[in-house]
């Protein structure tokens, strides 16, 4: 190769190469033998990938023999480059999806080994458990930022996580139970194992995986309000307590009487429960546990509320349609969109807005009907034939006067 194309060595560190595709490889040698390259489109470029990989090398996180796994790429790219880069709520963010689902499901793969289909797999895991497509594709994006950062460390090639197809985002209609529902199941439900768990859901609005990881410690019922802090996560049958995906989902929630009452007879139940459960309770300070005081599945409550719809001669609806009959009850006694917002801990107004926008386009027909019967509609055979006569030069002048002193 000719001096034009060959860089001269620097320090004993190697030596660079221009590449036919106008890339510069610095090569160097390994200590158990071989060579690693490392490519930029400058020589200074490709010397950052080769420090940060010798710095990673250092500390344990990848060796000679490429043994660098995802979840060990992940636990140092959220140290060391998402910490310094991102606000805190988007680290927050990605913590989340690294911890919940990315490690779980990809963390013992080589990063070397990882390819689209692996992200596919993890994906259609991830929906199947009851993941959104909107919360798989998140998932999907958080994994694709890091890798972006693998590519300029010279660790990968390729980009598995952009070249991995996005899911499906289906808009789930919105099926809240009608007012004649709801008092209905709330009445029929009271008694049953797991009724202050669904009761619950309606007063609140929160989330299942909120209420299954809500514990005593975060109710205040002096205060009349409780805390959410964490929610309960499932993967591949492996329950997690983790923080609510976003900000805005760490709420507190005021509770009235019909709440305190749910909260206070749910600890009468658990301590029933405790004594038959006997040495087989194990007390994890949850609100909603299973009967031996251990986080309950989330399977059992979907299957336990179709068993309670159908008794009661109620459709089928998902444990999530109680948080929108919580939304939808409230938006029918006039609370307003932003207060709909906080109860739900929506992270924008917007999504609240287009959520319930039937709903409360239903409550506007309804306001402009009260305001008829308030005020009295003006009907058309009121008119006589003489309300189109010319007025006089008093009647416009006092028209005027009208609108002067409206105007003021």
């Amino acid at each position: 190769m000719t001096e034009s194309k060959r860089g001269r060595r620097r320090n004993g560190e190697g030596s660079f190469d221009a590449r036919a595709d106008g890339r510069k490889e610095l090569k160097i040698s390994l200590p158990g033998g071989g060579r690693k390259s490392f490519y930029g489109k400058t020589d200074a470029e490709a010397r950052r990938k080769m420090e940060a990989w010798k710095r990673d090398q250092e500390r344990g996180l990848v060796d000679a023999s490429a043994k660098l796994t995802v979840g060990a790429f992940l636990d140092s790219w959220l140290e060391g480059t998402a910490k310094e880069r991102v606000k805190a709520t988007t680290l927050e963010s990605y913590t989340g999806h690294v911890k919940s689902h990315l490690k779980p499901h990809l963390g013992k793969v080589k990063l070397r080994e990882l390819n689209a289909l692996h992200v596919n797999v993890m994906l259609g895991k991830l929906v199947d458990s009851g993941l959104s497509g909107t919360t798989a594709n998140l998932v999907r994006a958080t994994l694709r930022t890091a890798l972006e950062s693998a590519i300029r460390w010279g660790y990968v090639t390729q980009n598995a996580a952009k070249l991995a197809e996005p899911r499906k985002v289906w808009k789930e209609p919105v099926e809240p139970l009608e007012l004649e529902e709801t008092q209905r199941f709330i009445e029929r439900v009271w008694s049953d194992r797991m009724g202050m768990l669904f009761v619950a859901a309606i007063y609140t609005g929160m989330r299942q995986g909120e209420l299954l990881g809500l514990r005593w410690e975060e109710v205040d019922l002096d205060r009349g309000e409780l805390r959410v802090r964490y929610q309960l996560n499932a993967v591949d049958e492996q329950v997690s307590v983790a923080v609510p995906k976003t900000a805005r989902s760490r709420r507190r929630i005021a509770l009235g009487e019909t709440m305190r009452e749910v909260l206070i007879e749910q600890r009468r139940r658990l301590e029933e429960w405790e004594m038959l459960a006997g040495q087989r309770w194990t007390d994890y300070d949850l609100v909603f546990p299973n009967t031996i005081g251990k986080p309950e599945n989330a399977s059992n409550v979907t299957h336990r509320l179709q068993v309670k719809l159908a008794e009661i001669g109620l459709p089928r609806k998902r444990f999530h349609d109680l948080r929108h009959t919580a939304a939808s009850t409230l938006i029918a006694a006039g609370g307003d969109i932003h207060t709909v917002k906080e109860l739900l801990g929506h992270s924008q107004i917007s999504l609240t807005s287009n959520t319930y926008a039937h709903l409360t386009e239903r409550l506007a027909t309804m306001t402009a009907a009260r305001m008829d019967a308030a005020l009295g509609a003006r009907r058309a055979d009121d008119n006589s034939d003489d309300s189109f006569d010319d007025k006089s030069d008093d009647t416009e002048a006092n028209e005027t006067d009208d609108l002067e002193r409206i105007a003021s």
